[in-house]
C-alpha cells in the first residue's frame, strides 16, 4: 500500500499532520489530501526551492542546526584535541568550540568528518563529537570573523543549506534519513516544539 492510499486513509481516521522526506514527495502527496491538513518536509527548503514550498502549501521543518560559539582558543601545532586527542593539529590553529553534540542529535560518526559553516565559509569539525559540544577549526577564517566570533558568539551552522543531509550521511556511513530522524529525537528538537 503506497501513500496515496495510506496519506487519504489517515487523514479521514483523523490525522491532520504528516510528514515526509522530501520536497518532491510533498508534492506528489499535497492534491491527495485536503488544504488543512500540514505536511511537514524534513529536509527543510533547499536554497530555490522557497516558491515551491508556498505553492504547494508544504512546511520546511529543519532548514539547518546552528550552535552557539561558546569559547575560541589558539593552539600550537602538535597540539591534540577532544576526547581520545583523536585530531592533532598540524600548524598553529584557532579553534572554536559550538554547543552542539550527539545528545542534539548531531551524529558521532561525522567526528573529524562533518563541515560547519560561519559566514558562507566551510570550515572542518575536528575532534570526536562530544555529547554537549563539538569543535571547529576556524583557522582559516579571516581575522575579522575570527573577532566577530569572539565578541558576538556567533551561531554557526553545522547542518544547513550548504551542509547537505546526503553529503553528511556519507560522511557518518550512514543514509539521509536518519540525519533527520536523530534530530527530531533530540533534546533540543523536543525542547522547542
Amino acid at each position: 500500500m503506497g501513500a496515496a492510499q495510506v496519506a487519504p486513509a489517515l487523514y479521514r481516521a483523523g490525522c491532520r499532520q504528516f510528514f515526509i522526506a522530501h520536497l518532491n514527495e510533498g508534492i506528489a502527496l499535497r492534491p491527495l489530501i485536503p488544504d488543512d491538513a500540514a505536511l511537514h518536509v524534513l529536509h527543510g527548503a533547499h536554497p530555490g526551492a522557497e516558491g515551491e514550498f508556498v505553492r504547494h502549501g508544504l512546511r520546511p521543518v529543519l532548514n539547518s542546526l546552528q550552535g552557539k560559539v561558546l569559547h575560541t582558543r589558539s593552539i600550537a601545532a602538535g597540539t591534540s584535541v577532544g576526547y581520545a586527542h583523536s585530531w592533532t593539529a598540524s600548524r598553529a590553529s584557532r579553534i572554536a568550540t559550538v554547543a552542539v553534540g550527539y545528545a542534539d542529535g548531531y551524529l558521532r560518526g561525522l567526528s573529524n568528518r562533518g563541515v560547519a559553516h560561519c559566514d558562507g565559509i566551510a570550515l572542518s569539525l575536528i575532534g570526536n563529537i562530544s555529547m554537549d559540544t563539538l569543535m571547529v577549526d576556524i583557522t582559516d577564517l579571516p581575522d575579522i570573523r575570527q573577532d566577530r566570533a569572539i565578541r558576538a558568539r556567533v551561531a554557526m551552522a553545522v547542518f544547513g543549506e550548504r551542509a547537505q543531509w546526503t553529503k553528511r550521511s556519507k560522511c557518518a556511513s550512514s543514509i539521509p534519513c536518519v540525519l533527520p530522524c536523530s534530530l527530531a529525537s533530540s533534546r533540543s528538537i523536543a525542547a522547542a516544539g
